[in-house]
């Protein structure tokens, strides 16, 4: 490499120097997952916006080469990661990232970009690699029609925007007509249109620029033990139930029993699980289960019900788990909803799982991208656009707004528009999100 590529730890004073400063990063190694302090000036009171990155690669077969400067170098933890533990001016404690590698790690913030630390990400019970890239421009639509008004009123429309991962890369908003009040709210775009008048229409136009990459993890099974002395906050967060993942009733726990035994926590019990779930779930096209519960019954699901049903599962057996909610893509640039899985493993990261495709399943006619379908235990190709990873929790705009839910999205979202005073009534479609484009 060129020297004077090479980081270096961080020394001496801020002085000379604008925005945030790291003067130390302790430890200087760890593995992903592990929590590191960076201590400085100028990081901010709060983190907003702000974010830690962390050194990033991919393959350079079917990926981008080292030099690659159209593809991100660097990642953070997402908003799902849970993450940063303390924010304040002169010190900030974070987990490291799924994704990172070892390399050069700093601070972003509305001010700049502070100076650059060293840090090594120590060896863990797996690995995860990144190749084959792919570049998609997307195009959605929301459009509002048989506007009913007797006065003031309001309405929100939250639109969701496609997820930046260590495995989705480059997201970028091309275009928003109107432009959103809010940009980016909890990974959406949140409109706001006030005193609609009878008759008025309405129509929200975006476009997206996303690379994608297969993303495929090897896990040592005998090193990946349960989650270590000091876990990441997120262990105990996606291995509990929320209004999306019903983890915590009988028939749940009961069947993750049977599937995992005596195994709780451990890669084991996700492999025990996922065998289980080949063995006793069958996928459908044919119908959609109106609970994903039903769906166990019958021991048959459509796409969205299985990838819910082995998050549940997952989660029942101690594994955390999140429900990742996107498109699969065809060559043909033909796009259909899909869901998938990721399970994290302290030291490796978030290992993408997709019970569907390995269940021998084509969702809309869409082949899968690799032949061999057990590689999709613990990996996903690059075929796939996500918008969201786990269940996002809205606030409400108004008290006592009218709030409407839309289930087998594209996003998991607590709901996605609410009206108040007098909007009688109005009419919504949704598009699904179209593939513009092929790089």
């Amino acid at each position: 490499m060129n020297r004077a590529r090479l980081p270096v730890p961080a020394a001496g004073t801020k002085e000379g120097r604008s925005g945030p400063f790291v003067a130390s990063l302790s430890p200087e190694a760890g593995q992903v997952g592990s929590l590191g302090v960076l201590a400085g000036l100028d990081f901010g009171t709060s983190r907003e916006s702000s974010s830690v990155q962390f050194a990033w690669t991919a393959d350079s077969e079917g990926g981008p080469s080292s030099g690659d400067q159209s593809v991100p170098q660097s990642v953070s933890p997402s908003e799902a990661d849970l993450a940063y533990e303390l924010w304040s001016d002169k010190e900030i404690r974070v987990r490291v990232p799924d994704g990172a590698v070892s390399g050069p790690v700093y601070v972003e913030t509305g001010e700049g970009r502070s100076n650059a630390a060293f840090f090594r990400v120590a060896e863990g019970p797996g690995a995860k690699r990144y190749s084959s890239r792919s570049s998609y421009s997307l195009a959605a639509g929301i459009s509002v029609t048989k506007v009913k008004a007797s006065g003031a009123n309001e309405l929100y429309l939250w639109s969701p925007l496609p997820i930046s991962s260590s495995s989705q890369r480059l997201v970028r908003v091309l275009e928003e007509l109107p432009p959103p009040m809010v940009g980016d709210y909890r990974g959406t775009a949140l409109y706001r249109f006030s005193n609609l008048a009878t008759g008025k229409t309405l129509s929200i136009a975006q476009s997206f620029l996303v690379q994608s990459f297969a993303a495929e993890a090897t896990v040592d099974p005998r090193a990946a033990c349960a989650p270590q002395a000091d876990p990441p906050a997120l262990a105990a967060a996606y291995t509990e139930a929320d209004a999306l993942v019903p983890a915590g009733v009988p028939e749940i726990k009961e069947a993750a029993k049977k599937a995992a035994g005596s195994e709780r926590g451990t890669w084991r019990a996700a492999r025990l699980v996922w065998d289980w779930l080949g063995k006793n779930l069958a996928w459908t096209d044919r119908h959609e289960h109106e609970r994903p519960l039903d769906a166990l019954k019958d021991r048959s699901a459509d796409s969205y019900s299985y990838a819910i049903l082995a998050c549940a599962l997952m989660r029942a057996a101690g594994v955390p788990t999140l429900p990742v909610a996107g498109y699969l893509v065809a060559p043909s640039r033909r796009a259909v909803r899909h869901w998938w899985l990721e399970a994290y493993v302290y030291g490796v990261g978030w290992v993408p799982l997709d019970p569907v495709l390995a269940a021998g399943a084509s969702p809309g006619g869409i082949a899968p991208a690799w032949e061999d379908r057990t590689r999709y235990f613990g990996g996903v190709d690059g075929r796939r656009v996500a918008f969201s990873r786990g269940l996002t929790v809205l606030a409400p705009m108004t008290s006592g707004g009218r709030r409407a839910v839309k289930e087998r999205r594209w996003s998991f979202q607590s709901f996605y528009e609410e009206a108040s005073g007098a909007l009688d009534a109005y009419s919504s479609f949704w598009g699904d999100v179209e593939v513009t484009g092929m790089y």
